[in-house]
């Protein structure tokens, strides 16, 4: 706001404000679009919703609370599937 080399109208709180708001947005949608696909296209294919279904069942039967991240990183086909379908709609 004290760069002078900018324009006032590119200073203002309004302005700021704008531009905050698109790099929260900026920042969410792309992972949020991978997801969903990725969520499509689980549903969509029977055996690789069930055996993953399945996995899932196996690993978080015994737990007590909910699954943290590090449970579910060591889970070898879900792991698959979420880098396969990011690498896939990344290229």
């Amino acid at each position: 706001m004290r760069n002078d080399k900018l324009p006032a109208a590119e200073r203002t709180l309004a302005r700021l404000t704008d531009e905050a708001k698109f790099l929260l947005v900026a920042g969410t949608d792309a992972p949020s679009q991978v997801m969903s696909i990725t969520i499509y296209h689980i549903l969509c294919n029977s055996c690789v919703y069930n055996r993953l279904r399945e996995e899932l069942q196996m690993a978080l039967s015994n737990a007590d609370m909910d699954a943290c991240w590090g449970d579910l990183e060591r889970l070898p086909y879900l792991v698959s599937i979420l880098h396969s379908n990011v690498y896939c709609q990344l290229v």
